[in-house]
């Protein structure tokens, strides 16, 4: 699973937006259906280690200034977009 190691400004601004009256974040009025996760999955996701939380930053995380530079980019890719992990092998 990517690990999100988003700045705390962004996180925050996600938050907000997530609290916010936009329509895109609306509730549904429908019900809707109960998920369940099949005996093999469970199995596979108890497996796989999945049911660990990931070792991640807890705060203060302060991004790179907004500046055309390799180190917005990185944090961009890497923490933002999530691009860095599975589409560029040996990026790190």
């Amino acid at each position: 699973m990517p690990s999100y190691s988003l700045s705390d400004a962004d996180v925050a601004a996600v938050i907000g937006f997530l609290r916010s009256d936009d329509a895109l974040v609306r509730p549904d009025p429908r019900e809707a259906t109960k998920s369940k996760l099949s005996l093999a999955g469970t199995a596979v996701l108890f497996l796989s280690g999945a049911t660990r939380a990931p070792n991640r930053p807890v705060r203060g995380i302060v991004a790179p200034a907004r500046t055309p530079s390799v180190e917005y980019g990185r944090y961009l890719a890497e923490s933002v977009y999530q691009r860095g992990d599975c589409h560029t092998p040996g990026f790190r």
